[in-house]
Formats: structure tokens, C-alpha cells, sequence
């Protein structure tokens, strides 16, 4: 299972819950104790709050709690990375479908 993006309760259409819902990052992890959880956080918040939440929800030592933010960090980063591959993606994509435009009938 994954957690979600909820809807905008302050009457956002349904473009901003869109986006909202795109903002929401989440993982699954295994904790030590074998349990297997989800990780939700909004794109761009706190980590250390983020994981202190975590921890605090899951009544998982304090200790964990860097392991957290580390792991938010790594997601952050691998998600930012793919947003840039694709979007250079997306750019190529548009210039040659624009070469194809624009070339001659053979």
C-alpha cells in the first residue's frame, strides 16, 4: 500500500489536488523490528520534523530518527534527479518533433 494526496478541503479544484497529490512523497520501509511501514511527507517539508513524527507515530527510538532524514534526503534527491531526466526528455521530444514539422516531404 502507498499513501496519498488527499483532496484541497479549502474548495481547490481539481487541478490544485492534482498537484497537491503529486507533492505527497511516499515509501515504503522496513524498520528494524521488521515491521513494514510507509513513509509519507509532503514534498519540500521539514525532514527532521518529518522523521520525529515518523518515529514518535511508529514508537521507534529517537536514534532512528537521523536514519529517517537521510532516507528523506536520498528519496529527495533520486526524485529530483528523474524530474530532470525527464523533463530534458520532454524537451527532445518537442525539438524533434519540431525538426519533423518542419522537414521537407520526402
Amino acid at each position: 500500500g502507498g499513501g496519498g494526496g488527499g483532496g484541497g478541503a479549502d474548495g481547490a479544484d481539481g487541478a490544485d489536488g492534482a498537484r497537491a497529490a503529486a507533492a505527497q512523497r511516499s515509501f515504503p520501509v522496513e524498520v528494524a523490528d521488521g515491521r513494514r511501514l510507509t513513509l509519507t511527507w509532503a514534498q519540500g517539508a521539514d525532514a527532521r520534523a518529518t522523521a520525529k513524527a515518523f518515529a514518535s507515530a511508529h514508537a521507534l527510538p529517537p536514534a532512528d530518527e537521523s536514519d529517517i532524514v537521510s532516507f528523506i534526503a536520498h528519496a529527495e534527491d533520486l526524485l529530483a534527479a528523474n524530474a530532470r531526466a525527464d523533463a530534458h526528455r520532454t524537451k527532445l521530444d518537442a525539438t524533434a518533433a519540431a525538426g519533423a514539422a518542419a522537414a521537407p516531404p520526402s
